[in-house]
């Protein structure tokens, strides 16, 4: 403790230094007088022990950080003061800057390199996700040694650039699919996984994702919402071909004991169905107890199909989206379908649904008087986005005897509605009658 008799017994600061101690009933310290912590680092010099915490990779800086401690004595009077790491530790610094800003992508702004590494890398994620396996990108470790081969001594972004320049380019940092890939996956294989699928009349991306974890496990369409409304709903059970097999012998496997044993053994029979079954657009459940009837006669109840039990990548997952691509809504549950969404994105203030509305549209019609009216129109938007109107007749009011002709954005809407409208002119066609 600070000697009774110092001016600075009771009243010191964090931070004293003594010039003597002396050791009576207890140790006190004498001659005493406060000091800025700060000055301890410079007086103390070659005294200081430094201690480097906690290397990281730092994206706004671009480049690895520490944090320093400083201690005098055992004590720290720099608790913790961020430093350029590469100076200290090159080969640490090293690994963890090809690791956080080349491997992991985490820069403020992308070299060309990395664009190129990173679309590489994200193709052969697709083909993993396709055929549902972790085993044909190769390994974070041996990302990171492609890299080290080619970098050594580069810790961060002010060097990298140095070396891309001294080399001329950066095409010795860029990858091939032989530089990142296991194997390769059978063609045949990923065929099975298209990226368009045929729906009705239209083709629509389809996307994959193999994470049981996620929502977007397995297959999933994308559907623009001015199509939904036309899809048929029992194409989806169909799946895709690469996962077609899997969900039938999920299905049979699950039907009750007394069906299941008529049916073993289960992969001759789900061969046979794979192979001989006819791909249709109605309901897959239907056409399998059809076709199980006629081959092997046995009669399933469409009750007792475990649809319900399948795991999720076994049904097809449904994003509808707007214009842009934007999701509106998803799910697996095809009724989302025949959602009414239209006001999210309605297209009626864009110059495109106006010119269709002045070809097709008519008021005062009370007759016939024009050719048959097509199920739907097709109308292009800006950045390519694609509309299907529905034409049909409108419904006036009883004094004005006649009908409208209008253009829908929802099919059901402009089926009601048109049977109302023919209801109308018949009315008006045979009203002396």
């Amino acid at each position: 403790m600070i000697f009774p008799g110092s001016t600075l017994f009771n009243t010191s600061k964090t931070w004293v230094v003594a010039a003597e101690l002396i050791e009576t009933s207890r140790l006190f310290a004498r001659t005493c007088a406060t000091i800025d912590s700060a000055w301890l680092e410079k007086l103390g010099g070659p005294l200081c022990t430094y201690t480097y915490l906690h290397p990281h990779w730092e994206r706004n800086r671009g480049e690895v950080v520490a944090s320093e401690q400083v201690s005098l004595f055992g004590l720290i009077i720099v608790p913790q003061r961020p430093v350029s790491y590469g100076r200290i530790d090159p080969d640490q610094a090293s690994d963890i800057f090809i690791q956080s800003a080349l491997v992991h992508g985490d820069v403020k702004k992308k070299f060309d390199f990395m664009l190129h590494n990173q679309k590489l890398i994200d193709d052969v994620c697709g083909m993993e996700d396709k055929i549902r396996k972790r085993d044909i990108l190769v390994s974070e470790a041996e990302l990171c040694e492609f890299y080290h081969k080619r970098l050594s001594g580069c810790y961060d972004m002010k060097t990298l650039s140095k070396y891309i320049k001294q080399r001329g380019g950066d095409l010795f940092l860029r990858m091939k699919l032989e530089d990142i890939l296991r194997y390769h996956p059978d063609e045949k294989e990923l065929s099975l996984y298209p990226d368009t699928i045929h729906l009705g009349n239209q083709r629509f991306d389809c996307v994959y994702t193999f994470d049981p974890e996620k929502n977007e496990d397995g297959a999933t369409v994308k559907i623009p919402a001015s199509h939904a409304p036309v899809v048929p709903s029992e194409a989806l059970d169909w799946l895709v071909p690469g996962l077609y097999k899997e969900k039938i012998t999920a299905l049979i496997k699950g039907l009750p004991k007394i069906f299941r044993r008529k049916l073993v053994p289960i992969a001759n029979t789900v061969d046979t169905i794979v192979n001989d079954m006819p791909k249709t657009e109605r309901s897959l459940i239907t056409e399998l107890g059809n076709f199980i009837y006629n081959r092997f006669g046995l009669d399933i109840p469409a009750s007792v199909w475990p649809s319900d039990l399948l795991p999720d990548h076994l049904k097809m997952r449904i994003s509808i989206i707007d214009p842009h691509g934007k999701e509106l809504c998803s799910g697996r549950d095809p009724s989302i379908l025949r959602r009414n969404i239209s006001s999210k994105i309605d297209p009626k203030e864009s110059r495109e649904f106006k010119s269709a509305r002045k070809k097709w549209e008519r008021t005062g019609i009370t007759g016939w008087d024009f050719p048959d009216l097509p199920e739907r129109i097709s109308i292009t938007g800006k950045n390519n986005s694609t509309w299907v109107l529905y034409p049909g007749l409108q419904e006036t009011s009883r004094q004005e005897k006649s009908v409208n002709l209008r253009l829908f954005l929802n099919a059901d809407q402009a089926l009601d509605s048109h049977k109302q409208g023919v209801a109308r002119l018949f009315s008006i066609h045979f009203s002396k009658d």
